[in-house]
């Protein structure tokens, strides 16, 4: 008579399955283009056609030296990205914290908060900031992208007055 296994050990393994099914459809799927996952129908959801393709993605954005984002009381323009575009896990950047003039800002608190919006989680490693000799310049370490997929990199800022601000960077990390 054959072995079966525990009802119990069946439903964890049918549940796990179904958990990894919702998770990574579409954004595990390499899309080859064959199913429903892969073949661009997800691109209103999510922006990228074909899967988990960067090449694809329309959400992201372009890195280069002199980047600028804006929220409503401040503007942040990278200097430097270690490594340059950011790639998947631990990233260096060295950023440049404008106020509304021009000027660069010294007194700012900072959270950094990676954020992978389809999958709905954040990164587990914080991200120290350090000022740098520069005004307004501060260094981020590591700004951790462990996932392939769109990272948002959310900064919240805290002035002195009490007040926040948010700025918000958007790049796709290829496999």
């Amino acid at each position: 008579m054959p072995v079966l296994p525990h009802p119990s050990a069946v439903a964890v393994a049918v549940a796990v399955a179904v958990a990894v099914a919702v998770l990574c459809v579409p954004a595990c799927d390499p899309g080859d283009g064959d199913d429903a996952a892969g073949s661009g129908d997800d691109a209103a959801t999510t922006g990228v056609t074909g899967g988990q393709n960067c090449r694809d993605e329309t959400r992201d954005d372009e890195y280069m030296l002199g980047l600028e984002r804006s929220g409503d009381q401040l503007t942040v323009r990278f200097i430097d990205a270690v490594p340059s575009p950011p790639a998947r896990f631990d990233n260096t950047w060295i950023l440049e914290i404008l106020d509304a003039t021009g000027t660069p800002v010294d007194d700012v608190g900072l959270e950094v908060e990676p954020y992978m919006p389809d999958h709905m989680h954040g990164a587990s490693i914080a991200t120290k900031v350090t000022a740098m000799e520069e005004p307004g310049q501060l260094e981020l370490d590591p700004v951790n992208l462990f996932m392939p997929g769109l990272w948002e990199v959310r900064l919240h800022f805290t002035m002195p007055d009490e007040s926040t601000d948010e700025v918000v960077f958007r790049f796709c990390v290829d496999p």
